[in-house]
């Protein structure tokens, strides 16, 4: 794919709070430890994007990955192995670590850069149309050291830009490489050093010193404690001993598992060197008494003046589009049915906060701390925004939409559930969220009115047998452009000429699936007969095949699924792989039925 500039402007447009809050993450995560560092962030302007494009071929299999760049410049060579650590913890990584691999005769700029999934909530603040301009929803960690970095931002304008130039004059180009190489030298000499001087210190029993050049992290000014020094001169082989060897990795590691920003001091140290290895009693009362890891404030105080406050982000957790069936009563009637299940389920549920909404269908726009409620009631159409507090997780609220109206002849619902929270949720925990209003259910179940998606929904899997092509309702309701909600087929080998061989799946099993999935996918059941007008979507083949097929929306270009018969009987699921697993199985055909239903309601909140 090639793009021009004025096409990357109109479509790629990601705002500066995007880059600030991953920076922002990266320099919480990187102070939390102490590590000494600097970081630098980019976006990708429409110029180096336009080249990009230019100089290499980009299509939906490979994709630009760094439109977000982020540098870390870390101060000890030592610490890049320890970040990268940090970050895979932080963020999910894609693939592996890319580190340029540098021969014995050459001296180059030793940087390591990792590509990392851009967390979904920075995601949705990205325009959508950014996504189809071969661009990737990853961003791009650089790590380099401090002396490196300084040299490469010369080189890189100097002699990389102008290699023909350099390679005219070799011998300027050996002295070039003789000062990296000396550049090199300093990032293994400069932790050297320190540790050389923390070895004196300790054998000068200066703990304090000792333990700020042995650990190179960023420590607060405070001083050992008064009471300490004499235990430590009692205990110097035992207790001195065991603070020098305790590993400068290790300590970051267990700064980094912290669930806030403490203020790191020697003391610190000393208290967390000694709950894992020591088990010295006096240095435990010691630093129990100091309250060491809250740097001696009260853990109420300190909450109160650390807290940061965090921005709320919307996720859908249900969607769903279909229109009222009223073919057995006008359409007036049906309307008013439906219009009045919505707006009585907004009164029931709110009325116990406001307690002053009308009991006869209005519009009313309601707002008190936490909750609002907004019915906007026309004499076509009604539409509802509400928002509410989570009774049980804090920090999570939910926002439930709808819209009711009349276009032509068809009544057209349109429902979306929304999960609210301060923290990132993944896909897996918007699917274990799924639910829809429970007014939407009852429009579903009411006896004069029912919903249909192109094709009415039922709570069994439907029958296609015979010789009579009932099949095309099938195939039209497949490829029908307007479909909203998947379709599940399932393909059995004939038994006889009534029956289908369902032994390997279980004569309950559709019937089960249909009830999951109720009101939100189709269900069919089938022999493996001629796949006729499906075999266009089926890569050219024109037999069903004995098995499952799952159909997404006809717009979706992985809208078709396959699964084997062997496939379904040796499925595996791992506990816990998907969050909270929909039943007891782990393996065989209901297992294979969790994780459909799964994709299933996944698909559902887009």
């Amino acid at each position: 794919m090639k793009f021009s500039k004025e096409e990357i402007r109109e479509n790629v447009m990601v705002p500066s709070s995007v880059e600030m809050e991953l920076t922002r993450l990266v320099e919480e995560k990187l102070n939390q430890c102490g590590i000494f560092y600097r970081v630098f962030s980019r976006i990708k302007k429409a110029s180096s994007l336009e080249r990009k494009y230019n100089d290499k071929e980009y299509d939906n299999d490979k994709k630009i990955q760094d439109l977000i760049g982020l540098r870390i410049n870390l101060y000890f060579k030592e610490d890049v192995d320890i970040v990268k650590g940090l970050m895979e913890n932080l963020f999910a990584l894609e693939g592996e670590w890319a580190e340029k691999q540098v021969d014995t005769t050459s001296f180059e700029p030793i940087k390591t850069n990792g590509v990392f999934r851009l967390p979904e909530y920075l995601c949705t603040k990205i325009s959508s149309a950014t996504w189809d301009m071969a661009i990737d929803k990853t961003f791009e960690i650089q790590l380099k050291t401090m002396f490196f970095e300084g040299w490469h931002e010369v080189e890189h304008d100097m002699r990389y830009k102008n290699k023909q130039l350099w390679a005219r004059y070799e011998s300027y180009s050996r002295r070039f490489n003789s000062i990296v190489a000396t550049l090199e030298l300093c990032d293994n000499a400069m932790i050297d050093l320190l540790e050389d001087f923390a070895y004196k210190l300790y054998k000068n029993s200066d703990w304090e010193g000792m333990l700020r050049m042995h650990f190179r992290i960023r420590l607060s000014e405070q001083k050992l404690y008064d009471e300490l020094i004499p235990v430590l001169a009692d205990n110097e082989k035992r207790i001195g001993k065991a603070l020098f060897k305790f590993s400068r990795r290790h300590l970051i590691e267990i700064l980094s598992s912290f669930y806030r920003d403490i203020p790191i001091s020697v003391n610190m140290i000393v208290a967390i060197i000694n709950d894992r290895v020591i088990q010295d009693p006096q240095v435990k009362e010691i630093c129990r008494k100091h309250r060491v890891y809250h740097d001696g404030i009260s853990e109420i105080a300190i909450e109160k003046t650390r807290r940061t406050l965090k921005k709320m982000t919307s996720y859908p957790v249900y969607n769903n589009k279909v229109t009222i069936d009223y073919a057995n009563y006008n359409k007036k009637h049906a309307f008013e049915k439906a219009t009045k299940i919505i707006y009585f389920w907004v009164r029931d549920k709110f009325n116990p906060v406001f307690g002053n909404i009308p009991k006869e269908v209005s519009s009313i726009d309601l707002k008190d701390n936490g909750y609002s409620a907004k019915v906007d009631y026309r004499e076509d159409s009604i539409e509802i925004d509400t928002l509410h507090i989570d009774d049980d997780v804090a920090g999570r609220m939910w926002n439930t939409k709808a819209q009711l109206y009349i276009d032509g002849d068809v009544i057209r619902l349109e429902v979306s559930n929304f999960l609210i929270d301060i923290n990132e949720i993944t896909d897996d925990e918007r699917v274990n969220n799924f639910s829809g209003p429970s007014f939407y259910s009852r429009i579903c179940n009411d006896d004069e009115i029912r919903v249909r998606d192109v094709q009415k929904f039922k709570d069994y899997a439907k029958i296609i047998k015979g010789d009579k092509n009932p099949e095309d309702a099938l195939y039209d309701l497949i490829l029908n452009p307007n479909r909203f909600s998947p379709v599940v087929l399932i393909v059995y080998e004939r038994q006889d000429e009534d029956e289908f061989d369902k032994s390997w799946l279980g004569n309950y099993w559709s019937s089960n699936l249909a009830r999951w999935v109720r009101y939100y996918a189709h269900v069919y059941e089938s022999d493996t007969r001629d796949a006729s007008k499906l075999s266009e979507i089926l890569d050219g083949e024109t037999t069903l095949k004995e098995g499952v097929y799952l159909f997404l929306q006809t717009d979706d270009p992985e809208m078709v699924s396959y699964y084997s018969r062997d496939d379904i009987v040796n499925w595996k699921q791992v506990p816990g792989e998907n969050g909270v697993t929909l039943s007891k199985s782990t393996e065989g055909c209901d297992a294979f039925m969790n994780d459909l239903v799964r994709k299933i309601k996944k698909n559902n909140i887009k």
